[in-house]
């Protein structure tokens, strides 16, 4: 992709974050978000067939990335989970604009969802073939970890003057520490 098509992109979601801030996504049009972004409808419609297609690239674009951080963990390519959620805080103040945007919106819930379904739904798979953690770690332990995680990054993104993003991480960290910890328990 080109500059020039990255910028045209860049620019849409941009526009399309900010006019959901305002209202739902059915009520913003192509016409609207065109102005709003000083692209011309041409232009858009090179690009995408309705202004939905936008945010769902965006959302696959922010999984995707994500997922490859997540990848790593489950290959083992991190020593520990602190430097895990290292990465994760510079992922996510690496996409600081889009997340705080995203998350003054009716969609961000939807998002978080995608994002939770993703994370359990990998771990559960590789715990069930690779480590055997049922029989110490239920699936609904899993779900709760990954939930709570999610939960707490979507709170800091919302307001990041309250803590430090390293608190966050460094609660994760031990939250997974601790749930490894219970190996061998039911």
């Amino acid at each position: 992709m080109t500059k020039r098509s990255q910028k045209t992109k860049d620019s849409l979601r941009r526009a399309l974050l900010e006019l959901l801030v305002q209202k739902g996504i059915a009520e913003i049009t192509v016409t609207e978000l065109c102005l709003h972004a000083n692209i011309h409808r041409k232009t858009f419609y090179s690009y995408y067939h309705n202004t939905m297609d936008i945010l769902d690239e965006l959302f696959q674009e922010l999984i995707s990335d994500i997922s490859a951080i997540h990848v790593e963990l489950l290959l083992g390519n991190f020593k520990n989970f602190e430097v895990f959620f290292q990465y994760v805080d510079n992922f996510i103040l690496k996409n600081i604009e889009y997340y705080q945007l995203l998350s003054k919106t009716n969609q961000y819930i939807i998002f978080i969802n995608k994002v939770d379904d993703y994370f359990s739904k990998t771990l559960l798979e590789k715990f069930d073939k690779d480590f055997k953690l049922f029989s110490s770690v239920n699936k609904y332990t899993i779900y709760f970890l990954v939930s709570g995680i999610a939960n707490l990054y979507m709170r800091w993104i919302k307001d990041p003057n309250q803590c430090p993003i390293s608190y966050i991480s460094s609660t994760c960290t031990v939250m997974c520490n601790k749930l490894l910890s219970l190996k061998g328990t039911n």
